[in-house]
């Protein structure tokens, strides 16, 4: 294998979708470095996490797609008009929707304990 393809399978190996609200959303997981570098750098001065900035800067990296969200979705009524995914509209649901964001977090989360259960079980091996 060379070095592009390597990184390929690397980058493949991170996707994961997960679905809120009739919606499907691609995401890239952060490397083990990009998650704990983000949440050492939001830290107030007493350390603890300020974890709305910590969680949005790791989505705006990891959410890369979507499918089935509706303008509805950003600015409320009743549009049914999809909304084609783009960096832009990104922060527009993100900012109008903190469920949207917390359900993809904790995705996120979710998937990377259970990577780390994994290898810790297979280190053990």
């Amino acid at each position: 294998m060379n070095l592009d393809e390597l990184k390929r399978a690397v980058v493949d190996a991170r996707k994961i979708q997960a679905s809120y609200n009739g919606a499907s959303f691609d995401l890239l997981l952060p490397t083990d470095y990009l998650w704990r570098s983000t949440l050492e750098r939001h830290r107030d001065e007493r350390g603890d996490l300020l974890e709305a900035e910590a969680f949005r800067e790791i989505l705006g990296r990891s959410l890369v797609g979507w499918q089935g969200v509706k303008c509805s979705d950003v600015l409320g009524g009743s549009s049914e008009d999809l909304l084609p995914y783009s960096p832009e509209a990104r922060e527009l649901l993100l900012d109008a929707r903190m469920d949207v964001a917390d359900v993809l977090t904790i995705a996120i989360g979710n998937e990377l304990k259970a990577r780390r259960q994994k290898r810790g079980e297979a280190l053990k091996n």
